[in-house]
């Protein structure tokens, strides 16, 4: 038996004094932390794709990441399956939203599984798309799991709810991993800077600086750490008409 709240089948969103009265209602959960992301990755997954369509395979080799990528997409697959079925046969209290979020999570995990595969393959960075997204689930779902746990659901549907949130977290490290030294050499004449190559986290937290951090006060001269760019070919023009 689960210890549902009177409103759990409410908006809500706060569940009242329900819970230690610090916790959502299980409707709120099942439409904006289940629903609302896993529809949002659908609609933008097309897009996605379509830009990755028109673009050749970026890597030189094949690749441990690429096979670990498709392991824990195929087993995230399948913890949505599980999902799902659970959801759909379980006698434990449910909101009318609970088993089309589980199809949802089930739809939204192919695309998972697409995505994952044509990103590592045409794409020359790590996927924001997915990061984002892997990221936002895996905080809805350590939410969600929080209220299953207080309201008692069955320990199939909590464990399997677990290991998808783990499955989760494991899918954004590798998402996150840089690929550069798997990608095709660049044309004659060209050189991909550093942040050409780098991933969500890694930009916005600028953790390619911290080796030169590290390093720039170590070795001399210092002139050789500095990245050098080309200047660009309008740059002599310019200069001419300046002058």
């Amino acid at each position: 038996m689960t210890a549902e709240c009177a409103t759990d089948a409410s908006f809500g969103p706060a569940v009242g004094a329900c819970r230690g009265g610090f916790d959502f209602t299980l409707a709120f959960e099942d439409i904006m932390l289940g629903l609302v992301p896993q529809a949002s990755l659908l609609l933008l997954a097309p897009l996605r794709l379509a830009t990755l369509s028109r673009r050749r395979g970026k890597l030189a080799q094949s690749s441990h990441l690429g096979f670990l990528k498709i392991v824990a997409t195929l087993l995230y697959s399948v913890s949505s399956v599980l999902l799902l079925i659970f959801w759909s046969k379980t006698e434990a209290f449910r909101t009318r939203v609970s088993t089309a979020t589980a199809a949802f999570e089930f739809a939204a995990s192919l695309a998972v599984l697409i995505l994952s595969y044509t990103e590592h393959r045409r794409a020359i960075r790590p996927s924001h798309l997915l990061q984002c997204f892997l990221l936002v689930l895996l905080v809805c779902d350590a939410v969600r799991l929080r209220t299953l746990f207080l309201m008692h659901y069955p320990s199939d549907l909590v464990s399997c709810l677990s290991v998808h949130a783990v499955l989760t977290g494991m899918l954004l490290v590798l998402e996150s991993l840089d690929k550069r030294e798997l990608l095709a050499p660049a044309p004659p004449g060209t050189r991909l800077s550093p942040e050409a190559t780098l991933g969500l986290f890694s930009t916005r937290l600028f953790w390619h600086l911290n080796s030169l951090f590290w390093t720039g006060t170590a070795r001399l001269p210092f002139s050789a750490l500095i990245i050098r760019v080309p200047p660009p070919p309008y740059l002599p023009l310019a200069c001419g008409a300046l002058s």
